[in-house]
């Protein structure tokens, strides 16, 4: 979630670990985003994104940032609004963004502006996301701290 909405306080508690006294210098990065916890965060990110898009973007480009943008909210008023699916819609989201930018780049924007169309509830990819959705929603409760790579893998049904 690179398009998080970073607060003035997050900016503070980040300079303020680093800030040499001496110097007055600081690194000038933020702290990683936060994981996404509700769909409110993931609205927000791609809200800031489409800002971002606005100005510095394409029109096909900015039209595929909001395509993303207008899923989500339709998808918060009608799908179960817990942190898990969250998540899921992220990944899925993240996926698609990154097809879009390997497309561009090794196809061109006709090509990548495709991958818009993706973008709806029967998709082939969200589909199966969903069905993993009850293990994704009992592994979000408890923690993934004691498992290893391929225990993972074995609860989320991708290895057996």
């Amino acid at each position: 979630m690179h398009f998080w909405r970073a607060l003035p306080s997050v900016e503070v508690t980040t300079t303020e670990n680093d800030i040499h006294v001496c110097k007055f210098s600081s690194k000038n990065s933020l702290a990683a985003p936060p994981k996404v916890e509700s769909f409110s965060d993931l609205i927000g990110a791609l809200s800031a994104f489409h800002k971002f898009a606005k100005c510095f973007y394409n029109k096909e480009t900015k039209f595929f940032v909001a395509a993303a943008g207008e899923f989500v909210i339709s998808y918060a008023d009608t799908g179960p609004l817990d942190p898990a699916m969250a998540r899921l819609i992220t990944h899925w989201i993240n996926s698609k963004f990154s097809k879009f930018r390997s497309k561009l780049i090794t196809i061109g924007l006709k090509q990548a502006i495709r991958i818009r169309k993706e973008i709806k509830r029967n998709d082939e990819q969200l589909v199966d996301l969903k069905e993993s959705y009850s293990v994704w929603k009992s592994t979000t409760a408890s923690t993934w701290r004691g498992f290893d790579k391929f225990e993972i893998l074995e609860l989320l049904g991708i290895l057996e």
